[in-house]
C-alpha cells in the first residue's frame, strides 16, 4: 500500500505551476527560460541535479548562492549541423537560462563545486551552517 501525502502532493502541483509561470513570464519578455531541477541530500552535500543542458556553452555557465536561494544561469545554442529549416518540429530551448531554487537552509557557497558530464549539471553545496552571530550579553548591556 502506497502512502499518499496530500500536502506533498499539492507542494508538488504548486513548484509545477510556479515553474510554467516563471517559463511564461520570461517567454513573453523574450528573456530567459528555466531548466528542470531535482535536489537532495547526502551526509555532506545538498545536491542539486539540473538538465539535460543539450549545446550548453560551458563558458557560460554560473552558479550563485545568496542565502538560502541558489541561481543556476547559462546559456545553449541549438545544433549547428541541424539548419533551422529542417526541423519539422522543435520544442528544446536554445538562448539564456536561468533557475532560482530555495535550499533547505542558507549556505555560504564556500566549498561549492559544480560538475557538468553528458549534459547533466550537479552542483554539490556541503552542509556546513552559516553561524548567525548573536550580540553577547556584554554588548546588550552597553546600549
Amino acid at each position: 500500500m502506497s502512502n499518499f501525502d496530500p500536502m506533498k502532493e499539492v507542494k508538488k502541483v504548486s513548484e509545477g505551476l510556479t515553474r510554467v509561470f516563471e517559463d511564461a513570464v520570461n517567454y513573453a519578455k523574450g528573456t530567459s527560460y528555466s531548466i528542470p531541477v531535482d535536489i537532495y541530500q547526502t551526509e555532506e552535500h545538498i545536491v542539486l541535479v539540473a538538465g539535460p543542458l543539450y549545446q550548453v556553452k560551458p563558458e557560460t555557465l554560473d552558479v550563485a548562492i545568496n542565502g538560502d536561494m541558489l541561481t543556476i544561469s547559462g546559456e545553449t545554442d541549438p545544433d549547428p549541423e541541424i539548419p533551422d529549416e529542417a526541423y519539422i518540429k522543435r520544442e528544446r530551448r536554445f538562448g539564456e537560462f536561468r533557475r532560482t531554487v530555495k535550499l533547505p537552509q542558507p549556505f555560504d557557497g564556500t566549498g561549492t563545486k559544480a560538475k557538468l558530464k553528458h549534459n547533466i549539471l550537479k552542483v554539490f553545496v556541503p552542509k556546513g551552517k552559516i553561524e548567525v552571530e548573536t550580540p553577547s550579553e556584554t554588548e546588550e548591556g552597553e546600549e
